[in-house]
């Protein structure tokens, strides 16, 4: 059965997504074969949706949107709806900074959808527009975001947190991911060694888009460096985190996918060990204090001693706060 032809309103639609999803530009003919009509009308359609607003641009013969201006047309049914609410709910609590995108986005959803999750948007919304500001860290997400978007290169001066100074890379973005502790990572090829990294963008002082196409790498797998938890993986400075957990905290340690790397270990005593590789084990810290006595530092000797030394100040807050409360 032939394919029926496509309404005005679902070509421009298409027409709209085929120019999103090819940067580099179409031609009236290739626009025209994907969409089963004759040039003039692909032309007539093109003129129609520049004329509503669409950032359409022509160059060399051929035509494509201005990606940074450009407004995705987004339908959601009510199930849908809730999931994005969830998930810009998520998003909102995990970046702790001001972000005036995600304030957009808040406004954005909460127009267009219905009771009760639009008020609950305006709440969340509320919410993040009285967080810190990190004006740093915005302006390097907005420039990271562009060079990933247009395929491009970008230069970082990146915090070295264990030898101190700043590291000059240059990174061919491959993705964008955050992780449920607060970090937002960049992952692509570095140019001076050719290896895949990770990057927080916290540890960014500086980005520069560079007018070099990205290097494509068809042996890269997101699903190889996306971590649940803590950092991600591809750092020149891997260190080895072994953790021991008593037997009550074993069994939810044993149910879950902490971290890319993980291995867990049955103890004798019935808790379980858990060993990690992340870049800085810092970034653990909070995760391992939620745990309290149910848990013991193995390893790394800094970590260990980290923890140790915040035990002994919680032990002496209490026993002031103890002897000072009246009997």
């Amino acid at each position: 059965m032939p394919n029926r032809p496509l309404g005005r309103v679902e070509r421009l639609r298409k027409i709209e997504n085929l120019l999103f999803q090819h940067p580099q530009g179409m031609r009236v003919v290739e626009i025209a074969r994907a969409c089963g009509v004759d040039r003039r009308t692909v032309y007539r359609d093109l003129d129609a949706l520049e004329g509503s607003g669409v950032p359409i641009v022509q160059k060399s013969g051929r035509y494509g949107l201005v990606r940074d201006q450009f407004q995705a047309t987004l339908q959601f049914s009510y199930n849908e709806a809730v999931i994005m609410f969830l998930a810009t709910r998520l998003l909102a609590a995990c970046i702790a900074v001001y972000n005036p995108h995600l304030l957009t986005v808040l406004a954005k959803l909460g127009k267009v959808m219905a009771e009760p999750v639009s008020s609950h948007l305006a709440l969340v919304a509320s919410e993040h527009s009285a967080a810190p500001a990190n004006a740093r860290l915005a302006h390097v997400l907005e420039v990271v975001a562009s060079a990933w978007l247009h395929r491009r290169k970008v230069r970082l001066w990146v915090e070295n947190a264990l030898q101190g100074g700043v590291t000059l890379r240059v990174l061919s973005p491959y993705l964008l991911e955050p992780t449920v502790q607060g970090e937002l990572y960049v992952v692509g090829q570095d140019e001076t060694s050719g290896k895949i990294r990770s990057l927080s963008l916290r540890t960014v002082q500086r980005a520069q888009v560079l007018d070099l196409a990205s290097e494509a790498d068809a042996r890269f797998s997101p699903g190889a460096y996306l971590a649940p938890v803590w950092s991600m993986p591809g750092s020149d400075n891997v260190q080895t985190v072994v953790l021991h957990f008593d037997p009550e905290a074993a069994l939810q340690v044993r149910s879950r996918r902490w971290h890319a790397s993980q291995r867990i270990e049955d103890l004798a005593n019935g808790g379980c060990r858990l060993t990690v590789a992340v870049d800085d084990w810092r970034t653990m810290c909070p995760w391992i204090r939620s745990w309290g006595a149910q848990v013991e530092v193995v390893s790394p000797r800094a970590l260990r001693e980290a923890m140790a030394d915040e035990a002994v100040r919680l032990a002496t807050i209490y026993h002031e706060s103890v002897e000072k409360t009246p009997a």
